[in-house]
């Protein structure tokens, strides 16, 4: 049995490799009080900043990593650390995260034997496309795009914006003319930011209706259909249309796409055959469609598939199911031992 952690700046999956998914599922900010209090839940009170483990859809806290992870325990109820442990990470970790974080494993943290895998590739695995897909991902502080070819992450393709999830919610704000109040507590801000999230979900879930209803605490209007495309779907493809002062050459989702396959030497009809499309933000059932179409208007002799799961929660555990299909792979571990006599053992593995 192994403890299985997907790591990402939304959300932490974590379960145990048994399972068909995962147990937990952590919001990866912390209070830096004496002792750090993880996943905290604001209180009306609150006026304490959290801090994030994540940026950029990376784990890059070197410090607060151990606690972190001996949290993720806890929430496993696990107190034995001396299980083997695999991790998923997105794909666009360096060498110098990847040489901290498997330190930390196993020099403070004392774990026996590891693995850790690229997110994007746990994604290919868990649907059966490790041989040649692309994987889009459209979470809260990112959007990316992936290439897989036989069974590896072609690195030099990856391509990421900011112009993600956290975005829209900017959009949504301008669409309802609320204010931007800088000076508010966490609570206040982290209340909001849900709202937002919410309000952007629901608006994309329903994009079959003629009009959308969006409704706050304090609010509740209404917009045409084509007036919620081309404030929050349009956006994702467009960024610069939003009037939120974007460049005009900011990437949009199908432009991401075109870029990866721009950089690699595998025959784009492949790729754009097998797109995947997973993340918080893939919800929209006219997602799929809309970035299709983008891309035809750069690309119209090959035939163009995509796939995203109908069942919300599967979207973002995906890459948790890869990794723990990964982790019965008993040739990829790498014990203590073996990363005390080549500590560049995982660098080798990933990077080549």
């Amino acid at each position: 049995m192994s403890v299985v952690i997907d790591l990402n700046s939304s959300a932490v999956h974590a379960g145990f490799s048994f399972k068909e998914s995962p147990d937990v599922s952590i919001n990866p900010v912390y209070y830096n009080n004496d002792d750090p209090i993880f996943d905290p839940i604001p209180s009306s009170s609150t006026t304490t900043e959290p801090y994030t483990i994540f940026n950029d859809g990376i784990l890059y806290n070197a410090s607060i990593t151990p606690a972190f992870i001996r949290h993720i325990y806890s929430q496993l109820n696990v107190s034995d650390e001396s299980l083997p442990l695999v991790m998923a990470q997105n794909a666009w970790f360096d060498r110098k995260q990847l040489s901290k974080l498997s330190e930390i494993v196993f020099e403070d943290l004392e774990v026996p034997i590891f693995q850790i895998h690229e997110r994007q590739l746990c994604t290919a695995y868990a649907l059966a496309k490790p041989d040649v897909c692309l994987v889009v991902d459209i979470d809260s502080d990112y959007a990316s795009s992936t290439p897989i070819v036989s069974g590896k992450v072609i690195r030099r393709s990856i391509t990421r914006s900011h112009y993600a999830g956290d975005f829209l919610g900017a959009c949504a704000s301008k669409l309802l003319n609320l204010d931007n109040d800088e000076n508010v507590n966490y609570s206040t801000a982290y209340s909001k930011s849900q709202e937002m999230s919410d309000i952007i979900h629901a608006a994309l879930d329903t994009s079959d209706n003629d009009y959308v209803t969006l409704k706050g605490k304090n609010f509740s209007h209404s917009f045409t259909r084509d007036v919620i495309n081309k404030s929050l779907l349009e956006p994702l493809f467009r960024p610069h249309s939003s009037s939120l002062g974007v460049p005009q050459d900011a990437l949009g989702l199908g432009q991401l796409v075109l870029k990866s396959l721009q950089n690699t030497n595998t025959a784009p009809a492949a790729l754009l055959s097998s797109l995947v499309v997973q993340g918080p933000y893939a919800s929209a059932p006219s997602l799929e469609d809309a970035l299709l179409s983008d891309i035809r208007l750069y690309v119209k002799d090959h035939q163009l598939a995509a796939y995203r799961s109908t069942d919300a929660v599967e979207r973002i555990t995906t890459p948790w199911m890869g990794a723990n299909i990964l982790s019965q792979f008993k040739d990829l571990n790498v014990t203590k031992q073996m990363y005390s006599e080549d500590p560049e053992i995982f660098a080798r593995r990933i990077f080549g």
